[in-house]
This record gives structure tokens, C-alpha cells and sequence, in this order.
């Protein structure tokens, strides 16, 4: 029993209340066991192990994902697989005005949002925006409606493609579930599953208020639930912000993607059906409570559904096109969510890109932990400790004198007339500086770009580190004993060729630009594989032919050195080599890869292999090569290496790749002639041609037996398929098929048929 204030009597809940008080004094007080630990930049936490490479590596591969999928199969415009628009995509999506929007998150109106604001001026009509397209645009009109013509066509009797809907639903789903992890994992600290589920939109028709604002040009995610929401009865108001990556695709979903779906929804269901009330205003609509399955089991381990890897949508496969009215209403059915599917979300997603099943708990303490070894700003440090209940609000020095908390000053003293309802704007403050933070730990470009254009002690710190890495290999490189190197690497009777030393010399020594003409088979890829080897930095090699690629990756494995072929949607933020193209080379998506790079201060240096191809663009072949040119503005270290350059193309090449004079380039010219090569000319009848190159590999099959290997060089890719049936061989150009058809060719070309 306790005591009772001012002369009640004791009562069985007094001591109830007492010793609640009492435990949770003890809770907050004494230490948990400990359950995360580091190796370096891995963590470890119980059976889940993974490097801040690879979740760095899953976040930006999830984007590219998630974009390409947004682009391509929900807004339906032209996309590359790098997730970058073409010219026609570019001119088809509409811009967002981030800098120009403006908000009133005190605004209360049922159904109000952002695009409902007058003073934001957009593009185009988002309510309208695909519709209009799919009805003017006659490819986009054939996918969708089964109808012979648009000529007085009646929206509300048209017979549309049942399988073309069930697919776009089938993506919209998806899009959903990628985006609910990438939400929760990239936004800042990650809640609990129920409390990104209240996040919506619009408001709702029940006095329920949104928790997507636009705040200077960035979008906050609010979510108005708090884990202590049930048992105190006060909301605690938490602003997540999503990086500009993340951000830009929600924004298009709810713009231009949900309105559409909303409006096709309203036409097409069932006549005489029960009314619809349009699209949730939540981004990821709760189950309603009378039928939630998990509850808040946040930590459970529960086994994972028969669902696919995102959305789980049933194959719309053998589905035939409805040829009248079609009943379609489950398309439209809600999309529910429980904190159940976000865990399960959250498991594959990780089991996929890191290799283990994170949970949402496990991901609280990592991304906790995480914050504190990388994160060293304690006001960061603070709001995460607040967050957990852990620690008490600091008040400021001037509510103080002014005779009140810093909670009451947000509450009540000069509040803004847009400020919303339980926001202060000091604490709105304060947990975007710890997104901020979040998004600089994991180097989005858009966080990196603000901050470059900030003053301050941050700035100045991740620069000197970036400078001091640098330096430290740099330094280590000059010292490298090169011969024993080499030997290392080939064996140990292996000896310098032609121009290898001096070249070698040049790019340990940092000099740039480095030019080096040596002849097919004189040992050029040594250029780059052993700086690679030697260094914990990253050398990146634009390889234009897949055949080389498969073959330098070969050997790097080989020799020991980590390397991969840039893959946009895995991203490999710390090999030591990386194989690129010249067209993924000059995209946006490997940019930012670059720039992040330069960011940790890991590049070493670009190598342009083949680099004789920017002048041999006839017919527009890959003219994006040109574009080359632009690696010259990057502050790294540029090589440059080929076996055909003459003498007297050397001018035009130093123009064309907008390199300095001659005299100011490390240039290493070897002898490119080879002894075991004869070259032949035979005169034949046009007419003939063919039939005569059928008789020459004949005989030449004849002299050098069944084991060799014949290849024949043609001028275009008709006469390349014509002679190929004629010989029966294996057929390689640019159209051949996909990449992983190419490499085939290639391996069964190499293959020893013996």
C-alpha cells in the first residue's frame, strides 16, 4: 500500500502506481546488454553481419530500382536501364519545382494537400496528366484500351486491357513496398512499423492531418504516433526527411501516379457497384484494428509470406483482355498494410542486398549504433537519446529567461501562422538536422551538394579526411617496389616490356594526364592492374569492347585485385577496379557514383582503355564516346591507353578529348607492330565475294586444323548475319542480343573445342 495525496486514503492502485514509477526509474537507469559490436566498418548484431559498403550499396541500388520502375512502368516514359530519362522522356515527364513550393501545414481541410495550394503553380494537371496521355498517345492508348479507334469513344463503356491494368497495379505495388523500406531505412532514425504507417498523404475526411509537408524546397515525412500514444494519450509529433532521391519519387507518386489510378478507378468499376471513396490518403493504408494479424510485434521473427519479392501480386500471366464491361473491382480493392508486411518488406529487401534478414527491431539498434560511431554531433546525438525516451530536453538559454521551457515556448509563443498542429519549430529543426546527417553518412549526392555550398566545421572535417586518405595512399604508392610487384602478380621470371616502367612510373607518381601507345598483347592492362593491386583506392577502366570486359575481369580476379563490371542497381562502393562502358561512364547514375567516391577520397584514377575510338564515330556509331571528354573536369588522375593511335592523329585526338599540349602530357610511345601478324590482300568479284570467303576459311580450316579459331571482320551488321549462315559460325555485333547472350557467344569462341 502508499500514501495518497492530501488525505485520501491508500489504495491498491496507489502501490500499483508506485512500484510502476519505481521500474521505470530502474528501466531507464540500468544498462542493457550489449548486442552490437564493429570490425572495422562492419557491424555485427547476433547472425547479422554486413559492411557500410553494402547497405551504402543497397540504398542507392533500391533508388535506381525503385526509379526505373516509377519511370518506366508507372508514369510510362522513356527510361534507360541506368534510370536515366532520354531526350524524349526528358521532354515528356514535368519538372518539379522544388524551389518554388510552398505549404501550409496548419491547413485542416478535408482532403487538402500540396498540389491543392494556389500559390504552387505546376506544370501540368496531375489529376490529369496520364489520362490525357494514354487518350492522345495512340502507343500508350493500344496498351490500355482494346477499342479499334478513339473516334467518340465513351470512357465509361470502353473495353480496356484487363492484363495491361493487373500489370500496372502488379507495379504500383511494388513501388509501394520498395518505397516503404527505402522510407524507413533512409529517412533518419527508422520508427516502429506502426508509426510510418500513419503517414499520409492528404488529409483525410476524418479530421486526420497529413504528415507529407513540403518545408524549403524538402519534403518531411510526419508520422503522429508515438509508442507512448496508448498509454499516456499524447501524441508526439516526429518529422522524418527523406533524401532528394527518395523524396523526388514519392513526390511523382503522389502527383501524377495516384490521381491517375483514382480517376481509373472511378470509371471503369462495375455500374450499380457500392460507391468508391477514392484513393487512401495514407501512403501505406493501415489494417483497419479488428483485423490486424500482427499487431506491434515489431521484433518478431515471423516467417516470411509466399509473397514475391515485393508485392506479391498473383501473375496476370494467360489473362485474356475483356472484350465489354469488365469486373475489375478487386483491382481497386484497398492495399493494406500491419506492421507484419513492412517487417517481412524490410527482411527481403535485406536478404536480398546484404545477405541477412534485418527486422525492423534489429534495424532500430543498428541504425542507432551506427549514428553513434559515425554521427559525432551531439545534437544529433541528443534527439536520438530523446527519442528513445532516454534523455531529458534541454531547454534553451533564452526560454529560459524568459521565464519558460523550451517546450512551452514552441507551443504557445510565437508560433508561425502555418505551423501545424503539436510541430514546434525548434524540434522540427532539430530532427531534420538528424536526417541530414543521416544522408551525409550515407553520401546522396543532394545531401553532399548542400552541405559543399555550407560553412562549417562538418565540411571542413569530411574534406580533410577525403584529403588525408588520399595523401596516405598516395604516399604508400610512391614506395612501391614495382619489379617485386610485377613478379608478384606474373611470376618470378617475369620482366618490364617496352614502355611499361616508365608508364608505370608516371601513374604511381600521380602524374596526369598519361598517355601510353603500346601494341596489342605489349602488356597495356598491367598499366592499371598493378596501381589497382597495390592501393585500397578505387581505379575505374572505360572499356568499350564486352569482350575486353570479360577478359580484364578474368584476370583481375586472377591476380587478386577486387574487381566488377558497374552494375547501376548494385553499385560496389569499395572494390579496388571497377569496368565500365563509355555510355555508363558519362551517365547520371555513375556520376553520382564518382562523386561519392571523390567524397570518401577513394579515386585513385579514370583509365580510358581503347581510347582511339572518340575518332571513329562514322555513321554516329556510339557517339555518346565523345562525351569522354567530360572526365577531364573530375580532379583525378587520367590515363589514357590504346595500340592504334598514329603519329599523326595525335593532334586531333588531344583536341578532341580536351587535353593540354603534347609537351604537358606524360606521353609513352612503344613500337605497335606485330611480327606474328601477316597482313594479305586478295582481289575477288564482288559478285563473288561471298562464295570466295566460304572457300578461303575452308582451306584455311584445313591448315590449321579443327582446334583454331577463325574470325571474320565484317563492314555491317547484314553482311555479318549473311556470312555467319553461310558458315555456320556464331554471329557478334551491337544487336546480337542482351548482354548476357553476348558473353555466351564470346565464352563459346574462346571455349577449346579440342
Amino acid at each position: 500500500m502508499g500514501l495518497t495525496s492530501k488525505g485520501g486514503r491508500p489504495s491498491p492502485m496507489d502501490f500499483v502506481l508506485r512500484l510502476r514509477t519505481y521500474g521505470m526509474k530502474i528501466r531507464y537507469d540500468t544498462t542493457e546488454e550489449g548486442l552490437v559490436d564493429w570490425q572495422g566498418e562492419r557491424v555485427l548484431f547476433g547472425h547479422i553481419d554486413f559492411t557500410m559498403s553494402a547497405l551504402r550499396g543497397m540504398a542507392f541500388g533500391m533508388i535506381q530500382e525503385c526509379r526505373v520502375l516509377l519511370f518506366r512502368s508507372l508514369l510510362m516514359v522513356e527510361v534507360t536501364d541506368d534510370g536515366e530519362l532520354t531526350k524524349r522522356g526528358a521532354a515528356t515527364l514535368p519538372v518539379i519545382p522544388w524551389k518554388d513550393l510552398v505549404d501550409d501545414p496548419a491547413q485542416r481541410k478535408p482532403g487538402w494537400s500540396v498540389f491543392e495550394d494556389m500559390r504552387n503553380k505546376f506544370p501540368v494537371n496531375g489529376k490529369t496528366w496520364l489520362w490525357d496521355r494514354i487518350w492522345n498517345e495512340d502507343e500508350l492508348f493500344e496498351q490500355f484500351v482494346d477499342t479499334p479507334g478513339k473516334e467518340e469513344v465513351d470512357a465509361t463503356v470502353i473495353a480496356w486491357r484487363e492484363k495491361r491494368l493487373r500489370q500496372y497495379r502488379k507495379d504500383k505495388r511494388q513501388f509501394d513496398e520498395m518505397t516503404s523500406v527505402l522510407s524507413h531505412m533512409l529517412s533518419g532514425q527508422g520508427g516502429r512499423g506502426a508509426e510510418i504507417l500513419t503517414i499520409q498523404h492528404r488529409n483525410g475526411d476524418n479530421n486526420t492531418i497529413r504528415g507529407m509537408v513540403i518545408e524549403d524546397g524538402e519534403m518531411a515525412l510526419v508520422a503522429a504516433y508515438h509508442k507512448g500514444f496508448g498509454m499516456s494519450g499524447k501524441t508526439k509529433v516526429i518529422h522524418r526527411y527523406p533524401p532528394r532521391e527518395l523524396g523526388e519519387l514519392l513526390f511523382y507518386d503522389t502527383w501524377l501516379v495516384r490521381p491517375f489510378w483514382t480517376y481509373m478507378g472511378t470509371i471503369i468499376r462495375t455500374p450499380g457497384d457500392q460507391p468508391w471513396e477514392g484513393d487512401s490518403p495514407y501512403f501505406w493504408e493501415p489494417r483497419p484494428e479488428s483485423q490486424e494479424e500482427s499487431g506491434e510485434a515489431d521484433d518478431g521473427e515471423d516467417e516470411d509470406d509466399d509473397e514475391q519479392v515485393y508485392g506479391g501480386e498473383a501473375h496476370s500471366e494467360g489473362l485474356q483482355d475483356s472484350t465489354d464491361h469488365p469486373n475489375m473491382d478487386e483491382l481497386w480493392e484497398p492495399d493494406l498494410w500491419d506492421s507484419g508486411r513492412l517487417r517481412n518488406a524490410l527482411k527481403r529487401a535485406t536478404l536480398r542486398w546484404l545477405g541477412v534478414r534485418v527486422n525492423i527491431m534489429a534495424w532500430r539498434h543498428i541504425s542507432i549504433a551506427i549514428f553513434r560511431r559515425w554521427v559525432f554531433d551531439k545534437q544529433v546525438q541528443r534527439m536520438i537519446d530523446e527519442d528513445e525516451g532516454h534523455g531529458e530536453e534541454v531547454d534553451e538559454a533564452f526560454n529560459l529567461q524568459a521565464g519558460h521551457s523550451s517546450r512551452i515556448a514552441g507551443n504557445i509563443y510565437g508560433r508561425m501562422l502555418s505551423e501545424a498542429p503539436f510541430h514546434t519549430q525548434v524540434r522540427r529543426a532539430a530532427f531534420r538536422k538528424v536526417s541530414t546527417e543521416w544522408h551525409l553518412f550515407f553520401r546522396f549526392p543532394s545531401a553532399i551538394y548542400a552541405q559543399a555550398h555550407r560553412v562549417g566545421p562538418w565540411a571542413a572535417k569530411i574534406k580533410d579526411e577525403a584529403m588525408d586518405e588520399q595523401f596516405r595512399r598516395w604516399r604508400a604508392t610512391r614506395d612501391v617496389d614495382l619489379k617485386g610487384e610485377l613478379k608478384a602478380m606474373v611470376g618470378a621470371k617475369a620482366q618490364f616490356r617496352g614502355v611499361q616502367k616508365g608508364a608505370l612510373r608516371a601513374i604511381m607518381a600521380q602524374k596526369s594526364p598519361v598517355v601510353v601507345v603500346m601494341g596489342t598483347g605489349g602488356g597495356k592492362s598491367m598499366l592499371f592492374m598493378l596501381p589497382a593491386r597495390c592501393s585500397t583506392g578505387l581505379t575505374i577502366v572505360v572499356v568499350p569492347l564486352i569482350s575486353l570486359r570479360e577478359d580484364l575481369r578474368d584476370r583481375c580476379r586472377i591476380a587478386g585485385i577486387e574487381c566488377v563490371e558497374w552494375d547501376v542497381r548494385r553499385p560496389h562502393e569499395w572494390v579496388q577496379l571497377i569496368l565500365v562502358t563509355p555510355e555508363a561512364a558519362v551517365g547520371e547514375a555513375f556520376g553520382q557514383f564518382v562523386n561519392r567516391q571523390q567524397a570518401y577520397g577513394r579515386l585513385d584514377r579514370v583509365v580510358i582503355d581503347e581510347c582511339h575510338v572518340v575518332l571513329d564515330l562514322r555513321g554516329g556509331w556510339r557517339s555518346k564516346i565523345l562525351e569522354l571528354r567530360q572526365l577531364v573536369r573530375l580532379q583525378t588522375q587520367l590515363v589514357y591507353l590504346t595500340a592504334t593511335l598514329m603519329p599523326s592523329e595525335e593532334r586531333e585526338f588531344i583536341r578532341v578529348m580536351g587535353l593540354p599540349a603534347k609537351e604537358k602530357i606524360q606521353w609513352f610511345r612503344a613500337r605497335t607492330e606485330r611480327k606474328n601478324v601477316t597482313y594479305r590482300i586478295m582481289e575477288c568479284d564482288r559478285k563473288r565475294e561471298t562464295e570466295m570467303l566460304v572457300d578461303l576459311v575452308g582451306r584455311k580450316k584445313v591448315q590449321y586444323g579443327k582446334r583454331s579459331k577463325i574470325i571474320v571482320y565484317c563492314e555491317t551488321v547484314e553482311q555479318t548475319e549473311e556470312l555467319a549462315g553461310e558458315l555456320g559460325a556464331a554471329c557478334f555485333h551491337r544487336n546480337a542480343g542482351s548482354k548476357e547472350h553476348k558473353s555466351g557467344i564470346l565464352r563459346e569462341l574462346k571455349a577449346d573445342d579440342g
